[in-house]
């Protein structure tokens, strides 16, 4: 007789992500950890609805969008190891991979469509000159290690 796996899912807990991140954190903390405001954050998560949202299965309950959205967002903006993420999120490092991936693209896309076409004309501007002066292209420039807040 085959014998039937004793764990499926290890338990994690998320507390970070339900209690600290929705109930603590000040406008301030928003801004520092996550480069934005909630309420673009809440933008960003209405944006990206049709395109991260997962179904219900019989097998698992699926990862709310917010909690999605603010993975992403926490990968792009920080230099945090996979693991430590996971750990806060309360989520796997593999599905955490998983999701990065499915975030990336879709986030890129809604950040575009919301920007004014004088933005992307100076941004455009700023990369050629970035490439003509180093070399790189594609590249909008470089800031030694500080983040900019995403508006």
């Amino acid at each position: 007789k085959k014998e039937s796996p004793t764990v499926w899912c290890r338990p994690r807990s998320d507390m970070f992500w339900k209690e600290t991140v929705w109930y603590q954190w000040s406008k301030e903390d928003w801004k520092q950890n996550l480069r934005m405001t909630k309420c673009t954050f809440l933008s960003s998560c209405r944006d990206l609805r049709s395109t991260l949202t997962k179904q219900f299965t019989k097998f698992r309950v699926p990862i709310n969008l917010m909690k999605r959205v603010a993975v992403g967002i926490w990968q792009i903006n920080g230099t945090s190891e996979y693991r430590t993420i996971a750990h806060l999120f309360g989520i796997g490092r593999k599905l955490l991979i998983e999701l990065q991936e499915r975030f990336v693209m879709p986030f890129q896309i809604t950040s575009f469509a919301n920007t004014s076409k004088s933005q992307l004309e100076e941004l455009q501007r700023i990369s050629d000159s970035f490439e003509h002066l180093c070399g790189l292209p594609q590249v909008a420039g470089a800031i030694n290690g500080t983040h900019i807040e995403i508006s």
